[in-house]
Parts: structure tokens; C-alpha cells; sequence
């Protein structure tokens, strides 16, 4: 094994928390053979196969990513089964927020025929559950949420069946609500469930599960299909408006499909529904009528957000960084604040007037700092919040934002960002960047719990911005030139003297750019380093033979 293999390994095998490849070849024998076991997943099944085909069943899903993926994995695999009235229930963002309501029960015509199953919530729906089950609902609980608890006690809802790994400490907890609806397709109908492996693979990339045991054999596997076209109409044809060809990989889910698929639900009331039925359109057309909408609705969404960022007032040098802006749409300010997290490394809340009396908003924090144990030092200043460490929801009285701002501003008085410096993992040459990269690919997915590796790139030579080749990429971005590959970074382009060649260090990531049916390697720098402007009297032959190769002459 090469020393450069060996550092890579070393380094994946670390995050993955295996001791040797044998770890991970583990996972998917172990995942192969059925020994994952959920707790109740066969007596969901049985509830499920005990209903009449003719009868109605209704899916109650999340306006997120994992919401739609799950709703979806699971109406494919009762429609598979014969039932022939299948529906599915999205949560409206603002009008009803998070989960299962009372007020879902009441749409059903026929509650004692109807078989309700939660994907991606449930768990904590304690008084809508009593409700559907007081009409005569049947109801099974799908979820990967905690449980509520009251006095240290767990408070489980009144369903028929629930499956949720945080409740009865199953071996492995970290699926997300459409891994689970997967597990569940797959005791429902068998192999056939294959057929859905891309939808549970998006959403557990999308949704930040940790890539570790059976997540990593749904993500590898998931994103084989999906390269492969194994998918339904609709991914497919987002995936060709996206230009994404070829080997699809996590970064394409969490950077250019996974927005997309939100960005109706962040914008729209119940636009989630939009995202569902693209990911279900039964032919061509519509799918790629919705794809084109999605993606619409994407950059609407990218544009409103540049905009309120450009509306945040200056920072005044208290944490945490606490913001009110008024008329934006509620479904971003998630996004602003993780910007604004981001940027400061502090916790950030970000407000926006959700009626004459009412201020809605949402956290982010970083490691640092729990978010949700910060909240509960003021509950009486919230008409109501919710959240963990990392993230939060909440809404206030207007008239109490000034008093909630001073209060834990005040509580943390004494806070001081933590501010992480990027590290190389691996140390390499222009040379060997194309060995690096093969063996990277060697441990994707990447992800949560599998970052990529950071590399030391030494003494690039980067070619002058000439012609077609031009550095300039949006607002932010820059692409680079090199001999052997291109250079992609945002926010760092101020950085770089691109009109004469230079010679730079790079801290990156590596991948492939595919365009037009070519495949060249690729980094993605979150540093340049300038080494030395080059003169062009001491190096010209270097770069004309460059340019040559590239077709610049």
C-alpha cells in the first residue's frame, strides 16, 4: 500500500470509527443479511397488510426533504401492494407548522375505515394521535425524532404500532424518517423496495444523518442508482435540468437537488406538494414541468435570501448575533441565520414579523454552544420554541424582542467565538492528485461523520486569465487553471492576482467535474495561498504547452 493510500485510509477509517476496511464491509453483509432490526417494523407491516385494498390510507409526511422522500418511498410501496386509495398529507409551513395536527383528522371522510401512518414525525403528536384514535383511526407512528418527556419520563402517543429507534434503543438509532420508510418497504415488499433506494439515500444526505452502519450501505448504494437512472421521472428529470450527468454524488444532493426540493415548501405555504409530485409524476412531461418549477423556485429562493442578508444590520459586537428583518418570507430566515452563524462562529437568531403582533424566527449555533438549553433560560419570553443544540424555531411577541435580545446578549456577556482553523489532512503535489482522488472516491460517500479529506496542494501553477478561460464565477466565485485540473472556491477570489500566471497553495477538497460527457478532476479550495507571481521570461514554454493542451492556441 502507498503511503499516500495509507494517510487517506487512515483518515476516513477514523471518522467512520472502524478499524479496517473488514468494518465497512461488515456494514453491508450486516445490512444485506437483515440484521439491522427496527423494533415493530413487522408489526407495522402486518397492521398495514391486514387493511383492506379497498379502503383509505393516509401518509402524514414533513415539508422538508426527509418528509417528502419518506411520504413518497411509502405511497410507492402501498401502490405497489394494491391499495387503491393511497393519500398523502403534507404539513402547510406557516399556516400549521411542524407535524401532525388534529386539524388533519378532520379533513378524513372516513375516520373508522381510514389506517393513518406518520413518516418523519408522530412521535411527539401526542394529542393528535388521541384524537384520530378517539374517531376510529387506526394509526401507525413512523419516526426518528426524540420522544416527548415530561418529569424525566417518556410520553409515547396512543398509536396502534410505533417505530422510532430512539424509543426502544434499537442497535442503530440514526436513520432518518425515509431510511425507516425504506426499512418498512422493504418488509412490505421485498426486493422490489430497490426501486426506492435513491429517495432514502437523498434524504438521509439531505436531512444530516451521520454516514456511518447502514446509512453508509443506503447512500453508497442510493447514489449508485441514481447515477445509473434507477430513480423515478422526477429526480431524473431534475437531475437534467441541473446538468448533473454522470456519477451523482453527496455533494450534488446536498448543494444542487436537495435546495431544489425545498425550496417550494420554504416559499410556499403547502408548496411541499409541489416537490412530492414531481418526485411521483407518472409521465415525462409533468415531471419535467415540475423539475423546471422547483428549480424556478430555487433561485427565487437564493434571491430573496441575498437580499434580506443585505438588509441585516452591521454587527454590534454582541453574542449572540440577534435580528429582526422585517417582511421576509419565514421559510428562509433558517437559512440567514445559518449564514450568520457562519460567519461570526456564534449563535445567531434571525426574526421576521409574522402578523401585527407576532415575531417568528429561527436559530443556528455552533458546537460551542447549545442553542436549546440557551432558549430555556427565558421560556416566558416565547409564545412557544422548540429545537436541540445545534438548531431552533420559535416565536415571540413582538413587544418582547427587545427584551429577549438584552437577556441573552446578557447570558452570554462572557462568550467568545471559537474560531476553527482548517487544517490539511493529507499533504500532496499537482502530481499526485489524480492518485489522491481515485482513492477518495474509494470511501464515498461523504458526509456527516465522513467529511471529505482536506489537502495540502503544493506549488500550483495557475494559468493567467486569458481568453475563454476567465476566473470569475457569480458574486463570490472563482475557477481556477491549472496544468493537470480546475480550481473552484467562493469567497476567497480577493485573494488571487488571476491576470499573470501564479504560483499558489491550495487547501481543498477534490472531486470531478463532469460537463458535456468529460470527466476531469477537480478541487474545491477553502484557502489559496500565493506563493509567487511567475515571469513569464523564466517559464513561458511551461505555460505555452499548457495552453495548448487546454486549446487556447
Amino acid at each position: 500500500m502507498s503511503m499516500l493510500k495509507k494517510q487517506i485510509e487512515n483518515l476516513h477509517l477514523k471518522n467512520l470509527k472502524v478499524g479496517s476496511t473488514e468494518g465497512i464491509n461488515n456494514w453491508f453483509r450486516k445490512s444485506y443479511n437483515g440484521d439491522y432490526e427496527v423494533k415493530n417494523l413487522d408489526k407495522a407491516a402486518a397492521v398495514i397488510s391486514s387493511h383492506s385494498k379497498k379502503l383509505p390510507i393516509l401518509i402524514i409526511g414533513d415539508y422538508d426533504v426527509d418528509g417528502i422522500m419518506s411520504s413518497a418511498i411509502l405511497f410507492q410501496a402501498l401502490k405497489c401492494l394494491g391499495f387503491e386509495k393511497v393519500m398523502v398529507r403534507l404539513p402547510h409551513r406557516f399556516s400549521e407548522g411542524f407535524g401532525f395536527k388534529k386539524t388533519m383528522i378532520e379533513e378524513v371522510k372516513e375516520p373508522a375505515k381510514t389506517l393513518v401512518i406518520t413518516v418523519d414525525n408522530g412521535i411527539a403528536a401526542l394529542d393528535a394521535v388521541d384524537y384520530a384514535k378517539s374517531i376510529g383511526c387506526t394509526v401507525i407512528v413512523t419516526d426518528h425524532h426524540e420522544p416527548v418527556k415530561e418529569n424525566g419520563e417518556i410520553k409515547l402517543p396512543a398509536a396502534d404500532v410505533i417505530v422510532d429507534p430512539h424509543v426502544y434503543g434499537d442497535d442503530f438509532n440514526d436513520y432518518c424518517g425515509a431510511g425507516l420508510a425504506y426499512k418498512l418497504a422493504e418488509v412490505l415488499i421485498s426486493e422490489r423496495a430497490k426501486a426506492l433506494l435513491s429517495l432514502a439515500a437523498i434524504a438521509t444526505i439531505a436531512d444530516v444523518m451521520p454516514l456511518r452502519e447502514e446509512n453508509f450501505v443506503i447512500v453508497r448504494n442510493g447514489l449508485k442508482y441514481l447515477s445509473a437512472g434507477y430513480t423515478t421521472l422526477g429526480l431524473k428529470a431534475l437531475m437534467k435540468f441541473l446538468n448533473l450527468e454522470g456519477e451523482i454524488t453527496s455533494s450534488d444532493i446536498g448543494f444542487k437537488i436537495g435546495p431544489c426540493l425545498n425550496a417550494p415548501g420554504r416559499l410556499i405555504d403547502d408548496g411541499a406538494v409541489l416537490s412530492l409530485k414531481m418526485v411521483l409524476a407518472p409521465d415525462k412531461e409533468l415531471a419535467e414541468n415540475l423539475a423546471k418549477k422547483l428549480i424556478e423556485l430555487n433561485e427565487e429562493r437564493k434571491s430573496l435570501v441575498d437580499d434580506a442578508l443585505s438588509r441585516v444590520p452591521e454587527f454590534d459586537g454582541n453574542y449572540p448575533v440577534i435580528v429582526n428583518i422585517p417582511d421576509v418570507c419565514e421559510g428562509i430566515v433558517g437559512i440567514i441565520a445559518g449564514k450568520l452563524e457562519e460567519k461570526y462562529d456564534s449563535p445567531a437568531l434571525v426574526f421576521t414579523n409574522a402578523g401585527t403582533e407576532e415575531l417568528k424566527g429561527s436559530g443556528r449555533s455552533p458546537e460551542s454552544l447549545n442553542l436549546k438549553q440557551l432558549l430555556d433560560l427565558h421560556p416566558e419570553l416565547f409564545v412557544k420554541y422548540g429545537g436541540h443544540a445545534g438548531a431552533a424555531g420559535f416565536t415571540i411577541k413582538t413587544d418582547n424582542f427587545n427584551a429577549l435580545k438584552k437577556a441573552l446578549q446578557n447570558d452570554l456577556k462572557d462568550f467568545k467565538p471559537v474560531v476553527t482553523q482548517l487544517e490539511a489532512d493529507v499533504e500532496i503535489s499537482e502530481d499526485e492528485l489524480e492518485e489522491a482522488l481515485e482513492i477518495e472516491k474509494m470511501f464515498q460517500p461523504s458526509g456527516e461523520g465522513n467529511p471529505p479529506a482536506l489537502f495540502k496542494i503544493k506549488d500550483v501553477n495557475i494559468l493567467p486569465n486569458y481568453g475563454k478561460y476567465k476566473h470569475l464565477m457569480g458574486k463570490d466565485g472563482i475557477k481556477l487553471y491549472a496544468e493537470k485540473f480546475t480550481c473552484i472556491g467562493f469567497g476567497i477570489r480577493d485573494d488571487v492576482p488571476v491576470e499573470q500566471p501564479t504560483k499558489v497553495e491550495l487547501l481543498a477538497t477534490l472531486s470531478e467535474n463532469r460537463f458535456n460527457g468529460k470527466v476531469t478532476p477537480q478541487a474545491e479550495a477553502k484557502n489559496i495561498k500565493v506563493l509567487e507571481s511567475i515571469d513569464l521570461h523564466i517559464e513561458t514554454n511551461n505555460f505555452i504547452d499548457a495552453f495548448a493542451r487546454n486549446g487556447l492556441f
